[in-house]
């Protein structure tokens, strides 16, 4: 409960953001991209830290033909310099 661990309402919005990432993944391996999208969506409101998250969503605004928002969440993700898939996003901004 919130008294016992102060960051349980932190911890449950991690878990959120984790769940709708992996519906997103779900959706976006079936090509269902408005799903996906939606979902990613939710997973980057819940935590604007899942980098894995933004970087998904920025390949669905991608794939509609969406290019200044795909940039602009691409260019979230490079703002992480640790993240696993910082290589990739320069190639798809290049």
């Amino acid at each position: 409960t919130l008294r016992e661990n102060p960051n349980f309402r932190m911890d449950i919005e991690f878990i959120r953001s984790d769940i709708f990432f992996i519906l997103g993944k779900i959706h976006h391996a079936s090509r269902n991209f408005k799903d996906a999208f939606e979902n990613y969506l939710q997973a980057v409101k819940s935590n604007d830290q899942n980098m894995p998250a933004q970087f998904n969503l920025a390949k669905v605004f991608y794939y509609n033909d969406s290019y200044p928002q795909a940039e602009e969440a691409l260019e979230k993700v490079l703002k992480n310099p640790r993240h696993k898939d910082t290589v990739e996003v320069i190639r798809l901004l290049a």
